[in-house]
Parts: C-alpha cells; structure tokens; sequence
C-alpha cells in the first residue's frame, strides 16, 4: 500500500479547503508560521513535529515540509515516509478536526495491539507522543509484519 492520499467525500474536501482558508484566523498567534505554510501548500497541518508538520489537501493528499530552517530543511513539499507517518496524520488530525474521523481506519477482527506500543499506549496519549510504527492506531492486523 502506498500511504500517499486518502479518498473522501467532497463535503470533507470542502470542510479540509474551508479550514485551511480560516487556520490563520482560528489559530492567529500560536500557529503563525503553519498558518503561512497552510496558505503557501494549501494544507491543513495535522501534525506538527519539531523539523516537519504533515498535513493534508483537499484532495486527500497527505504530505510533509519543512518548518525548522535549521534543521534538515527542505523546500516544498515530500510525500509522507511511513505507514506510522500517514497515520498519525489522520489519527492526531481527527483529534483536532473531528470531521477527519470517518478517515481513521476500523480495527478489524484480525487485528492484535501494535506490538511497539502496546506496553506503552498509556503514556504515548497522556504526553501527546506519537507511535512511530503505526501512527497510534495502537493495532495491527495480524498478517501485517510490514514497516
């Protein structure tokens, strides 16, 4: 699976393109610079790391830049690197933007805790920390062995 874009109706593509034209109005000093890459990328940041933020377009797009110009800085936009990557976008996201939930994925029957969070899960969400593995889904099916 490529972890690239999500699909979704086009009601969440006009809420995704309504909150990025209002994310310099609702978030207008604690957010000032995402605000000038959601506008400059036209995406909505979802999750804000300390070099990168991930965020998504209109059109499902899930992508990264850069926000720490002094730290492996890049120009423009990359293409997510994870599976863990692409879902803690969509998960941290939702958090933040309820209407993205319908995106998160239902844990099938199949699936068994995340292995490399389930110890852990506990103090990941009470310090906002995020599994690397699988974007704190905190499941994976079980035939799934692959990064």
């Amino acid at each position: 699976m490529k972890y690239d874009k999500v699909e979704f109706s086009s009601d969440i593509a006009q809420e995704v393109e309504r909150e990025i034209i209002n994310y310099s109005k609702k978030y207008p000093d604690t957010r000032k610079q995402l605000a000038g890459y959601a506008k400059k990328f036209s995406l909505l940041p979802l999750v804000n790391h300390w070099t990168e933020t991930i965020g998504i377009a209109s059109d499902g797009s899930i992508r990264k830049f850069a926000t720490d110009e002094t730290w492996e800085w890049y120009e423009g936009l990359r293409f997510v690197d994870s599976r863990g990557e692409f879902y803690s976008a969509l998960v941290e996201g939702a958090r933040e933007f309820p209407f993205l939930s319908v995106l998160i994925p239902d844990r099938p029957g199949n699936a068994i805790d995340c292995p490399s969070c389930w110890e852990t899960k506990e103090v990941l969400v009470k310090r906002g920390m995020i599994c690397g593995e699988r974007g704190n889904l905190h499941w994976v099916e079980a035939a799934d062995n692959s990064p």
